[in-house]
């Protein structure tokens, strides 16, 4: 604003001067008149052309803050639109996070009442953990007994190695028939000789294939309590893959 100004005064201040010396000097072919003339004319093509490159910086200028204002618009309109979305995300979280928690409390409230009912002198946190308790119990009892293996020890013998093998139950009770399959590496030479158990034993059968690379041996525990261990006696040194039932999980023994 202020560079226009001043071009606009130049030009004002150039065309006075002009109107001064043409009324002042009489002579217009003196030397003084033309020398101050040609000055007069140079100021008014400089201001001329101030103002002219200051219309034109200003166009630029203006197309300049225009794009910023749009580019701010956008960013704001960008901006807005997260803001609500994220408004409407949480809201939704919120909702989800209520709906939940209304479903633990359907859930809860039966056993709720349970624990009320159960232990009326406690508090309710106090009495759900009692009733928490009683339950675990009770599903240890309905549990299945379980066969869970505990370690193994190699023993070189004349006939080969024998791999002893010791299991304990999930449970001190009676098991039932066990099942295992036994089989031993296709890669090298060893067999299986015999497969015998170390604890007193019922129904106990044992099949060996022709190659003697496979086996599938029962039996049942006679008693309720205690480890179960029996025995594989191998060839040569292999490595034995032993598979089971009563939630019995694979074994690989290398030896």
């Amino acid at each position: 604003m202020i560079k226009e100004l001043i071009a606009l005064i130049t030009l004002f201040a150039t065309s006075i001067v002009q109107y001064l010396l043409d009324y002042i000097l009489n002579d217009k072919e003196s030397k003084i008149y033309k020398i101050t003339r040609l000055i007069l004319i140079v100021f008014m093509l400089l201001a001329f052309s101030a103002s002219i490159i200051l219309l034109i910086s200003n166009y630029y200028n203006s197309i300049n803050v225009q794009n910023n204002v749009v580019q701010l618009q956008q960013k704001y309109n960008e901006l807005l639109i997260q803001y609500h979305e994220d408004k409407n995300k949480a809201h939704e979280d919120s909702i989800a996070l209520q709906n939940k928690i209304d479903n633990l409390q359907a859930v809860l409230l039966p056993f709720i009442q349970v624990a009320q009912t159960k232990y009326p002198g406690e508090n309710i946190d106090t009495a759900l953990d009692k009733l928490r308790i009683e339950i675990e119990k009770l599903k240890e009892k309905t549990r299945p007994n379980s066969l869970i293996y505990k370690y193994h020890n190699i023993q070189k013998v004349p006939e080969g190695y024998i791999v002893q093998l010791h299991y304990r139950r999930s449970k001190d009770e009676q098991i039932g028939q066990l099942d295992f399959d036994i089989s031993v590496n296709n890669d090298n030479s060893s067999q299986i000789i015999k497969i015998s158990p170390n604890i007193p034993v019922m129904l106990e059968h044992c099949w060996i294939s022709l190659d003697r690379k496979s086996s599938k041996y029962n039996f049942t525990p006679f008693s309720p309590e205690g480890d179960i261990v029996y025995e594989i006696t191998v060839s040569n040194k292999t490595i034995i893959t032993i598979k089971g039932n009563k939630g019995l999980h694979p074994l690989k023994i290398t030896m």
